[in-house]
């Protein structure tokens, strides 16, 4: 049976070199995100070869697994995760892309069927769009930053060290600004405020870039990303305090512009919320990568 474990910060030492090195876009193929939402979806890990393994867990016990991810021989990995199932007593359900549907139809046709997962799509976004928001098409962008630069006087601050409070002190405002009596609500609010203090925490660690955006010295929205590989950037938060017309299109723009040599920008999922899936395609993904349950049948 596999030695599946909750992921440690120590663990980034053999997983994050291998996800990057996968050519995977995914923000779930980013040791960061698998770290930060560990307790969220009870996330396990576990090192086979040249791939990291992954699978969810409840009440002690492998539920479900992701697709592994590596540089090895496939064939090979999905072997032993079949085999894993068969040990366990369950059936080898995974998530996964539609790159490695084609991967699993290989090794084992017709024994899968399929259902998209449109809430956990990831929006990916080509970095010079977001940076430049060029066109006709982000016209209403633009306008949002110029009536935002008119309006305050404000100013942009890569974040280090030094400034985690005052990223820390938006999240904490955003998170009270949209407290609810909602208990589900609440409890994802709370949750995600935690795992961007895990973050704060381990922030030279997990190797996070991300800004803060000041008007007249009070920080008033932060971001927070991390590589997936060298071609791509994962934003994990984006925050702004309620109320001020234009923060969010600026610490959108303003992290494309100070962070370079990407070619992508992965902005997650949008949860199946309309609010925010609508925020996410008005700055026009160049792709969703589709992602999708794979169910076993005998």
């Amino acid at each position: 049976m596999l030695n599946f474990k909750a992921p440690t910060i120590e663990d980034r030492l053999w997983a994050q070199p291998i996800l990057s090195s996968s050519g995977q876009l995914g923000c779930d193929c980013n040791f960061t995100t698998l770290f930060l939402w560990q307790h969220e979806y009870n996330i396990r890990i576990c090192h086979y070869k040249d791939f990291v393994l992954r699978a969810n867990e409840y009440d002690g016990k492998i539920v479900r697994y992701a697709f592994p991810v590596g540089n090895g021989d496939i064939n090979d990995a999905l072997s032993v995760v079949f085999e894993d199932a068969k040990e366990r007593g369950i059936k080898p359900n995974f998530m996964l892309t539609e790159k490695m549907m084609m991967q699993l139809e290989e090794f084992i046709p017709n024994k899968y069927s399929y259902e998209e997962m449109r809430e956990s799509n990831d929006y990916i976004y080509l970095a010079s769009d977001l940076s430049e928001l060029a066109g006709k098409k982000y016209h209403a962008k633009r306008n949002h930053i110029s009536k935002f630069m008119r309006l305050y006087q404000w100013e942009y601050k890569e974040l280090n060290k030094n400034n985690l409070k005052d990223a820390m002190q938006v999240a904490k405002i955003w998170c009270k600004q949209y407290n609810s009596t909602d208990t589900e609500s609440f409890e994802g609010l709370s949750n995600e405020y935690c795992a961007i203090k895990t973050a704060a925490k381990y922030f030279e660690e997990l190797n996070i870039v991300g800004g803060i955006l000041y008007i007249e010295g009070n920080p008033v929205a932060m971001t927070m990303a991390s590589p997936i590989s060298n071609e791509c950037l994962d934003v994990h938060f984006e925050k702004a305090i309620p109320d001020i017309d234009g923060a969010y299109t600026m610490i959108n723009n303003a992290l494309a512009k100070n962070v370079s040599g990407y070619k992508y920008f992965n902005r997650e999922e949008d949860l199946g919320l309309e609010g925010l899936r609508k925020a996410k395609l008005s700055y026009y993904p160049e792709f969703l990568l589709q992602k999708y349950k794979a169910i076993y049948h005998d």
